[in-house]
């Protein structure tokens, strides 16, 4: 990859995660045009606050969240900075780890045969933490995921094409537009904090500034907007498809759920498993900075 495509395809794995298969669930809450309007919505205030952290770093010269609070707030600020970096991200982690739990013991007791009973579990959550993130974490920088980064993009665009496809026949026939709700804005504000998190990247930002080489405010701004837009256009295509192809069926906070049994559907849940825990040092590195500034940078 060149110039500032691997920067962009980084902060754009570390803003897709989970969130996209709630998108279904979300239009379905919202109606379509208010869902999508509430997406753009969000997208355009995390352009914005990514922007105002990066000028206010390079105006102080500070290039982390915890030097910035410290400049601007003291010792007091950076505390409480780190700590809410620590616990926001670790709790993102937990998240992860329980997405894992729920999809891969699933698939590995089908494939051998076996019992998927709370060991299993346990299991292969300790083996994919020490084989697969424990390494990753470890590496120096964000450089270095860009490849894997890639592939996990692949794999949502891959999911939007399965969705498409259960999604063809109503699309065709035009039988979801008389289901389908437009505008609902009861559930607004019940869709708007997860439209928020959904492309949330201000934790990342200064990671990415940092692998940014000579970084200023229109690189920077090129990455954010286009790490933003590319994930919310992931997000819009598997809201959108998604509601169509269940619009009958009650659709809950994970598409995956409403797609049939096949060897299809265990392979995306597999391949949703695998982006997980390459994503995972997206949020360990920033975590990781907070951490050793909280114990070994008093100053």
């Amino acid at each position: 990859m060149t110039g500032n495509a691997k920067h962009v395809i980084n902060m754009a794995n570390s803003i897709v995660g989970v969130s996209i298969l709630s998108m279904p669930y979300c239009f379905k809450e919202a109606g379509m045009l208010l869902g999508i309007l509430l997406l753009l919505l969000s997208g355009f205030i995390t352009k914005k606050t990514c922007m105002f952290l990066v000028r206010s770093a390079i105006m102080a010269r500070r290039r982390s969240y915890e030097f910035l609070a410290f400049h601007v707030f003291g010792v007091s600020g950076k505390l409480f900075v780190e700590m809410c970096m620590i616990f926001f991200l670790i709790g993102i982690c937990i998240s992860f780890h329980v997405v894992m739990g729920d999809l891969a013991p699933a698939i590995v007791a089908r494939f051998l045969e076996v019992e998927n009973s709370p060991s299993l579990r346990c299991t292969l959550l300790i083996g994919i933490a020490l084989l697969v993130i424990l390494p990753l974490c470890l590496l120096r920088n964000l450089d270095s995921l860009a490849s894997m980064s890639a592939c996990s993009i692949c794999f949502y665009f891959f999911l939007i094409t399965v969705v498409f496809w259960h999604a063809f026949p109503k699309l065709w026939d035009g039988s979801w537009y008389l289901t389908a709700e437009l505008w609902r804005p009861a559930g607004a504000f019940q869709v708007l904090p997860i439209c928020c998190l959904a492309v949330a990247c201000q934790s990342n930002v200064f990671e990415i500034y940092d692998s940014v080489p000579d970084p200023d405010v229109p690189k920077m701004r090129s990455v954010v907007n286009g790490a933003v837009n590319l994930c919310t256009a992931l997000y819009i295509a598997v809201g959108f498809l998604g509601y169509v192809a269940f619009v009958d069926k009650d659709l809950s906070g994970n598409v995956i759920i409403n797609f049939p049994n096949s060897n299809l559907t265990e392979g995306i849940k597999m391949f949703f498993t695998v982006s997980l825990a390459i994503s995972f040092p997206l949020m360990i590195f920033p975590c990781r900075t907070s951490i050793h500034s909280l114990l070994y940078r008093r100053n």
